[in-house]
């Protein structure tokens, strides 16, 4: 796993835990102020998180075409992104 993908998963599941916890509301929620990790995240690593967003966003749209989950865990995974790509835009500095 590289660091991408770690920095990625460690921050998708807090997220995710957050929500399970303590729900998320898309006009007043936003996301973390920083990333699950002790170091800058510099733009290749950046990048790389941004691929596997996007990848996972391509996942939950055919999931969601063939009907393949629940609609409250499609809904949770949408929102589990949502606060995933604005924690991601809290802490990147371009």
């Amino acid at each position: 796993m590289t660091k991408a993908e770690r920095i990625y998963q460690d921050t998708k599941t807090m997220c995710r835990r957050h929500i399970q916890n303590w729900g998320y509301n898309l006009e007043t929620d936003g996301g973390f102020n920083g990333m699950s990790h002790d170091t800058c995240v510099y733009t290749r690593t950046m990048n790389e998180m941004i691929k596997l967003l996007e990848s996972d966003k391509k996942a939950i749209a055919i999931d969601e075409k063939l009907n393949i989950s629940t609609p409250e865990k499609l809904k949770e995974r949408k929102l589990t992104l949502i606060m995933l790509e604005k924690t991601m835009k809290n802490e990147y500095i371009s």
